[in-house]
């Protein structure tokens, strides 16, 4: 289930800001160091990144598809309209208003996820690993046609199972546990 299912409305209508998802490239030589930063400190924290996976008879069918359709989705969801603004400027996609839980979800999918993850990955501690997946993932996804090889899939399936134990493991409090001591670490050698 999407994150922004429940939504009341999209306060753009779920559309990006622009028509053409390569535009998030011309990003890449606007952003200050210190804004991808910042950006990157709230996507570790609030942010989400998943690889879809729709396979079901009915949607396969009515897509018209022999195998599954695999997507990436990036999202931050958060109380404070601002900042997902910062990202929704900066990179494109939409913000949805979710009413019940008194939240926004900043939701981006395919390339534009993609740039943004380029983006920031420099920047990323706890969602480092994820991020480098989805954009090898999204790299790949270079195939049109509605048949796709048997490589193909597995690679795809590979890189969404990844994402999904990275996602539910202890693995975010292990990797910050680790660069929060070796930051202690290099500050006492430099005393």
């Amino acid at each position: 289930m999407n994150g922004y299912a429940n939504s009341k409305f999209s306060l753009n209508n779920g559309k990006s800001r622009t028509d053409n998802p390569m535009e998030g490239n011309r990003t890449k030589s606007t952003l200050t160091n210190e804004l991808k930063a910042y950006l990157a400190g709230i996507f570790d924290g609030e942010g989400s990144i998943h690889i879809n996976k729709t396979s079901s008879p009915h949607c396969l069918k009515l897509w018209q598809r022999i195998s599954p359709n695999y997507s990436l989705n990036c999202g931050v969801t958060n109380s404070h309209f601002g900042i997902l603004e910062l990202f929704k400027n900066n990179f494109g996609g939409g913000i949805y208003d979710r009413k019940a839980h008194r939240v926004y979800d900043y939701r981006i999918d395919k390339i534009i996820a993609k740039n943004m993850l380029e983006i920031l990955l420099p920047y990323l501690i706890i969602k480092k690993e994820q991020a480098k997946i989805a954009v090898e993932f999204q790299n790949s996804m270079t195939i049109t046609g509605k048949k796709v090889n048997e490589n193909q899939l597995q690679f795809r399936e590979k890189c969404r199972n990844k994402i999904k134990n990275l996602n539910g493991s202890n693995y975010h409090q292990q990797r910050l546990k680790e660069r929060t001591t070796q930051e202690v670490e290099t500050i006492v050698r430099h005393s």
